[in-house]
């Protein structure tokens, strides 16, 4: 390789010289990309989770709530089509 023997000589001076050739260029760029774009669809997976709960939560805990709304409506005496028209306001 001309590189390690420009090198090799220059060692024997004091000095050293590094490069890279294209294939090099293009290997680092892809494992770049690569990595961001792992971090990317991790990211969005982590973030479509933490959707997907949130939504999940909310609507239990509004079920619980329609449930005790449903109930009380039950004590009050209103049938079944009034109290559905109630708790779906």
């Amino acid at each position: 390789n001309y590189l390690n023997q420009f090198n090799a000589q220059l060692d024997t001076e004091g000095s050293y010289v590094y490069g890279s050739n294209l294939a090099d260029a293009s290997a680092q760029m892809s494992a770049l990309f690569g990595g961001v774009f792992f971090i990317g669809i991790f990211l969005s997976i982590i973030f479509m989770v933490g959707t997907v709960l949130v939504i999940y939560y909310k609507q239990i805990s509004e079920g619980y709530e329609d449930r005790e709304r449903f109930i009380i409506l039950q004590k009050v005496g209103l049938d079944q089509k009034q109290i559905k028209q109630t708790i779906n306001k």
